[in-house]
């Protein structure tokens, strides 16, 4: 349960830190007079959370590909260290830490390769963020100016199931596309995103396993 603990505690120290501060910031920002309720402002907090989300992940990037990289490689190790078990059996462990991870990639790969998968991890950000804040925000604000809800427990929790589920559709396809980029640390073969897209694409079922699987 505890590998890439300490790379993806970093990793939401900045990411989620950052696009949760971005994002009322530039909500407000694009807020307009009118419509207050309607499609034109939802749109403005829709793209206030694609920007929050690409700004927060690219910076978290880094600590997003140690997270990856080394909850790639699950299993029960023996005294001698290596995988007794899993899909890894009879084989050593490629990092001991989040600290040796990191020397490891960036002496070998150079800081490029911290920044592995980016392109997709921007994507999925923006789409989760974008789908995610904006969706609590408005369904929030539709809850309370229909009048089934008012102030209190039940209007954020049942704007936080109708926020989940937007996120976790939105980004599903993108997130499938991060993994496979940067999961490839045995292989030397790399994806970049249009390759990634392709080859999960094209995988069985095409789309729908790509959105769903």
């Amino acid at each position: 349960m505890q590998p890439g603990l300490a790379a993806s505690c970093s990793r939401e120290i900045f990411y989620s830190s950052l696009r949760f501060a971005i994002y009322p910031n530039l909500r407000n920002l694009f807020r307009s007079d009118s419509h207050h309720l309607g499609f034109a402002a939802f749109g403005e907090k829709f793209v206030a959370g694609l920007i929050a989300g690409a700004v927060g992940s690219s910076i978290a990037n880094p600590a997003d590909l140690l997270k990856i990289r080394m909850q790639s490689e699950p299993g029960k190790k023996g005294k001698d260290g290596r995988f007794v078990r899993g899909p890894w059996k009879g084989q050593l462990k490629t990092y001991k830490n989040t600290f040796e991870a990191l020397k490891d990639i960036s002496g070998r790969e150079g800081i490029r390769g911290l920044y592995r998968g980016v392109s997709a991890t921007c994507i999925r950000s923006s789409l989760l963020t974008a789908g995610q804040l904006s969706s609590y925000d408005h369904s929030k604000q539709l809850f309370k100016a229909s009048g089934l809800l008012s102030e209190g427990v039940p209007l954020h929790v049942s704007s936080s199931i109708v926020s989940g589920l937007v996120a976790a559709t939105f980004c599903a396809p993108a997130d499938r596309i991060k993994t496979l980029m940067m999961v490839q640390s045995k292989s030397n073969e790399h994806f970049n995103f249009k390759q990634a897209f392709i080859h999960v694409n094209t995988d069985r079922d095409g789309f729908v396993l790509l959105c769903f699987r």
